[in-house]
């Protein structure tokens, strides 16, 4: 079960950021605003309900925030990223 979602807050990124845990085909699963947020760095919100997966399927957590200034790595997602039991396919 997902049971809270994580973004990387640039030290320029500051408001309200709202979380979101999405099916592929567009249901919203999850949706929760983040509080108690530190200036920078990993940032951590713990879902109301944890929502159960199932294996093999693939989910999309987002975050949106009204100021930009998000933190990226180029090219991260042109590789597969695996860290048992979780994958993120390139």
């Amino acid at each position: 079960a997902v049971t809270a979602l994580r973004f990387y807050k640039h030290p320029q990124n500051t408001g309200i950021h709202v979380g979101t845990l999405w099916s592929t085909t567009g249901d919203q699963l999850a949706r929760i605003t983040f509080t108690g947020e530190t200036a920078s760095g990993w940032q951590e919100q713990s879902l109301d309900t944890p929502v159960p997966i199932e294996p093999g399927r693939t989910y999309i957590a987002s975050y949106h925030t009204t100021t930009g200034h998000y933190a990226f790595s180029s090219n991260f997602f042109a590789v597969e990223h695996v860290n048992t039991p979780l994958r993120a396919p390139a």
